[in-house]
């Protein structure tokens, strides 16, 4: 039970997966197979595993923009899993051979299924290629717990690898209830990564209504990036800092959309630099119970600091309240309304950065760099251009770059013209009102 067995197709002839899986002498195996995809991975050209798992209706592929489908062409090798032991069998039968090579297309939203496909992508020459991907999908009939009989797990690959983290388990596939009025979260694992790399996370919503909210969370920079749902396609870049990084990055889907009054924002604002003040207003406000302020240190887990009664009057009301303990880092704040009728639903999530006083307002990481590619992190420096000087030692100007600062928390990614000999370089950063100097160790022995 739960062992993997490596099964190669008789035939001089394409199977269907889906025809042996229901073949009658076919027994106790989960109904999800993985095949080695030569079309995947990078530089070496090794491929990555591809995995075909049942969701209920057809057959989800990931990653997605694999040459696999369901039909195992001849000569052909794949994995499969025993629900039990002793007792499992495979048949093959001749009306388990298919009659077409073409490629199917699988998983394509049907308005009962809401699926996320996320996809690794690695820059290489300009050209981002895909290494590895998974899927979330979110069903009427799917369970919180993880068993492999809905889930698929995920097998390791040579290369870059991502996988759903959920409590010890590593999966390709998870499927989950539907996302409803309270937080759902992706946990992401990536590996074998190239350090100081550029490389993309590619996603691809399915079946998603207009009113989800989602973002990528990404711990290490302290931000996050608001993911469209809407959009068949979605590129958010990342900067590799290690190889491995088992909890950098998690996907916060947020309630089933925005406050049913028209009209509806929110806003916060610091007050020096001890306190938070939220303010939101309700244009022809209707049929509000109460509203309640919940506040996160991370971005996931809410807690409700203050509730006020709806005045309703279909007037446009304003409602604030003072935080006056915020976190030192990144404070989440967001509006849950509860109607009469007890719907309930949340606001989009307004974020305040306080920052420690003595974090520094610019840092390069990783530091000591290698080869022509470093990352400055820009800590809430006012808005505008950013100038950086590279020199060497002596003081002589190597190359300047500017770029576009908007404010807050954010990271720069600054691609050198060359790859510079091992040894300390300075990196003058200058800014509207601000200029700093910053020692750069350059190791590329």
């Amino acid at each position: 039970a739960d062992a993997y067995t490596f099964v190669g197709n008789p035939f001089a002839s394409p199977v269907d997966l889906n025809a042996v899986w229901t073949s009658a002498g076919t027994s106790n195996i989960n109904r999800t197979f993985y095949t080695w995809d030569p079309q995947l991975g990078t530089g070496l050209n090794t491929g990555a595993y591809a995995t075909i798992s049942w969701n209920g209706s057809s057959y989800d592929i990931v990653p997605p923009a694999t040459t696999q489908t369901q039909h195992i062409q001849s000569g052909q090798a794949f994995f499969v899993q025993a629900t039990a032991a002793n007792t499992t069998a495979i048949s093959f039968e001749e009306n388990d051979k298919s009659s077409t090579n073409t490629t199917t297309v699988f998983g394509a939203a049907n308005g009962t299924t809401d699926k996320l496909f996320i996809n690794l992508q690695k820059d290489e020459s300009g050209i981002n290629k895909t290494t590895d991907g998974v899927l979330a999908s979110f069903g009427a009939n799917n369970t919180k717990a993880v068993n492999w009989q809905d889930d698929a797990e995920k097998l390791p690959n040579n290369e870059e690898g991502i996988s759903i983290r959920r409590g010890n388990d590593e999966m390709s596939i998870e499927r989950r209830p539907y996302v409803l009025a309270t937080n759902d979260t992706i946990f992401l694992k990536v590996n074998r990564l190239t350090p100081n790399a550029n490389y993309t996370l590619n996603l691809q919503p399915q079946g998603w209504d207009a009113g989800m909210q989602a973002v990528l969370i990404d711990k290490f920079l302290n931000t996050e990036t608001t993911i469209n749902l809407q959009s068949s396609n979605q590129n958010i870049g990342i900067t590799s800092t290690t190889a491995n990084a088992n909890d950098r990055f998690i996907i916060v889907f947020r309630g089933s959309g925005a406050l049913p009054n028209r009209g509806f924002s929110v806003a916060a604002e610091k007050l020096g630099t001890t306190a938070v003040k939220v303010n939101w207003e309700a244009q022809a406000e209707t049929g509000v119970k109460n509203y309640e302020l919940q506040k996160s240190a991370d971005g996931v887990s809410f807690v409700t600091v203050n509730t006020q009664d709806g005045k309703n009057g279909n007037l446009t009301n304003v409602y604030n309240y003072t935080d006056n303990s915020p976190v030192i880092g990144v404070n989440y704040y967001r509006i849950k309304t509860t109607q009469l009728n007890d719907i309930e639903r949340y606001s989009n999530i307004v974020t305040i950065n306080f920052k420690n006083q003595s974090t520094n307002q610019v840092n390069v990481f990783p530091n000591p760099v290698k080869g022509n590619i470093l990352t400055l992190q820009l800590n809430d420096l006012e808005k505008g251009v950013i100038k950086t000087r590279l020199m060497d030692i002596t003081g002589k100007q190597l190359e300047v770059q500017q770029f576009n600062y908007n404010g807050g928390t954010a990271a720069q990614t600054l691609q050198l013209s060359k790859v510079y000999a091992s040894g300390t370089y300075q990196l003058q950063v200058e800014g509207k009102n601000f200029k700093k100097v910053i020692s750069v160790i350059v190791s590329n022995n």
